[in-house]
């Protein structure tokens, strides 16, 4: 059966659907439903509006910020059946408040703020539906992951068509877009806790600048200069001795940062220098060494922007032999900036006084691991076509309470508007 209704979200109903996508890894934690006391209500009702489609709501907005929610739906369609087959990540509570929270946020970017988000809200409830899993997760006989029959698939479908349609408007639209999957946790109660998939939902922010032509003063067989950025860890340039590759941008960027993933970096320390192509000399923005810590990508920040039209690494080898090894290059003008520097969303909430995980100074390949970003963040993030995503999971804390819940939608939105205003 299909559902179409439109309806103004005055809080104080029990339906409300809250999709802001901050969602869940794998470790989906679990909340006390006593928790929520006598209703989910704000203490300003919000007059954001939604249409209902299989148990979808969604609005459609005009920046390219798309907030969704995933376990805050309350509905029982009586066709489907509870999730009882039993898996590691197994979880059937709903997320309390998350709904009002999202439309909350929405309503005061719209009416304060002036910019209107994209919002995507699934509303059948967790027990039923887990959006923010795979249905292609076989667990046994007809069920997976996401749901126990198929009768739960249409409305499953009409969730993340919902996000793939608005994905590619916001792609057609504008050069860059943020997916924000709001999720809720009682595991870390004090605490809001981002996943990016340790960048990987982000991407397209991550890579940077594009790259027009690439040349290396000696490639050896089979690993040639373009391998250094061809968006596949698995391939690499490779020289020996004392060499050389270059990076064209093809036209003078703000260069901040550089990001270098090296073969065997986990265990060999390679020495090379970053140099910028400023017009008429080369500028050394970097002399050092990887750390050895690592063979995924490691981020090399610039004391000051630099502008230039080419980036080249000089390379001389490392601990283990004279060969050079890169698997990929990022070349950025603001690196995780956008994410967790000056004016971004977590900055913002660092600055209103609520304790992150990880902290802003901490960032890249193995420093988120309480909830690294779930199902969505990865489905729908910019390493697989779609929109750098980023998960915020907010802890229990921060929301028990009629006035927790108004000030962190004021402290969230705000943060939102901070990031669209300055990326």
């Amino acid at each position: 059966m299909q559902q179409t209704k439109t309806l103004p979200f005055t809080t104080s109903s029990q339906s409300l659907i809250a999709s802001v996508l901050l969602m869940m890894t794998p470790a989906c934690t679990v909340e006390n439903p006593q928790q929520g006391q006598a209703s989910e209500e704000l203490a300003t009702p919000s007059t954001f509006r939604t249409t209902t489609t299989n148990y979808t709501s969604y609005q459609s907005g005009d920046v390219p910020i798309l907030i969704s929610v995933p376990h805050g739906g309350s509905d029982e369609p009586a066709s489907l059946t509870e999730r009882t087959t039993s898996y590691s990540g197994l979880v059937t509570n709903r997320e309390l408040y998350l709904q009002d929270i999202a439309i909350g946020v929405a309503d005061r970017l719209e009416n304060t703020h002036g910019i209107t988000p994209y919002l995507v809200l699934g509303d059948v409830h967790r027990k039923y539906i887990d959006y923010n899993r795979d249905e292609t997760a076989a667990i046994g006989g007809s069920a997976n992951e996401a749901y126990e029959t198929s009768a739960a698939n249409t409305y499953y479908d009409e969730y993340h068509s919902r996000l793939d349609s608005y994905i590619s408007t916001i792609q057609s639209s504008y050069t860059n877009g943020l997916l924000i999957d709001m999720h809720g946790t009682g595991s870390v109660p004090n605490k809001i806790v981002r996943g990016t998939r340790n960048g990987d939902a982000i991407w397209d922010l991550l890579r940077g600048h594009n790259v027009t032509s690439i040349t290396a003063s000696e490639e050896k067989a089979g690993h040639t200069a373009a391998m250094a950025q061809d968006d596949d860890l698995g391939t690499y340039w490779s020289s020996a001795g004392d060499e050389s590759i270059e990076f064209d941008l093809g036209s003078t960027k703000t260069i901040g940062s550089v990001e270098l993933a090296m073969t065997n970096g986990s265990s060999r320390t390679y020495d090379f220098e970053i140099e910028v192509w400023t017009g008429s000399s080369w500028t050394v923005a970097f002399d050092g060494n990887n750390t050895g810590g690592t063979s995924d990508f490691e981020i090399y920040e610039f004391s000051t922007p630099i502008s230039g039209s080419k980036v080249r690494i000089s390379c001389h080898g490392s601990d283990y032999s004279s060969s050079n090894y890169i698997k990929e290059i990022r070349i950025q003008e603001h690196g995780w900036d956008p994410i967790l520097g000056p004016n971004s969303i977590f900055d913002e909430l660092d600055d209103a006084g609520y304790t992150l995980e990880p902290g802003n100074t901490e960032y890249g390949v193995g420093v988120e691991t309480t909830f690294i970003g779930g199902f969505t963040v990865e489905h729908h993030g910019s390493e697989n076509g779609g929109l750098d995503a980023v998960q915020i999971e907010i802890g229990s804390n921060y929301r028990d309470t009629q006035s927790e819940r108004d000030q962190l939608i004021i402290d969230i939105a705000d943060a939102i508007d901070s990031y669209y205003d300055n990326y």
